[in-house]
C-alpha cells in the first residue's frame, strides 16, 4: 500500500462513507444514534481498522502486492489508519444531521 495507491484511496472512501451511511441509513442510524459517545468511538476505530486490514489483505494475498519492507508498510498503514479516523469524523462534523432531523425521523 504505496502512499499513491489505490487501496489507501478506498480506505479514506470508506472511511468518509461509513460515517455518512451510520448518521443517515434509516436501519443503520436507528442502532447507532442511541449508543454512547464512547461506544461510538470505539466501533468506529475497529471498523476502520478492520477495513484497513482487509484492503491490505486483498492488496497482498489477492492481488499479489505484498511489501518487500513490512516494517515500513505497517509505519504506512498506520497513517492511512490515522488519516481514515481524521476523514471519518470530518465526514461526521459535515453531514450529521441535526437534532430536529433525528427527531423527525424517529417519530
Amino acid at each position: 500500500m504505496n502512499t499513491g495507491s489505490n487501496a489507501a484511496a478506498l480506505q479514506l472512501m470508506i472511511s468518509a462513507l461509513l460515517a455518512i451511511l451510520l448518521d443517515w441509513l434509516p436501519g443503520l442510524r436507528t442502532w447507532w444514534h442511541p449508543l454512547e459517545e464512547n461506544q461510538k468511538k470505539v466501533y468506529m476505530s475497529v471498523l476502520l481498522f478492520l477495513s484497513l486490514i482487509g484492503l491490505a489483505f486483498s492488496e497482498c494475498y489477492l492481488n499479489g502486492v505484498c511489501p518487500e519492507v513490512w516494517t515500513d508498510y505497517i509505519l504506512e498503514l498506520a497513517g492511512v489508519y490515522l488519516a481514515g479516523l481524521a476523514v471519518n469524523q470530518g465526514a461526521h462534523a459535515v453531514t450529521k444531521p441535526s437534532q430536529a432531523q433525528v427527531e423527525a425521523r424517529t417519530k
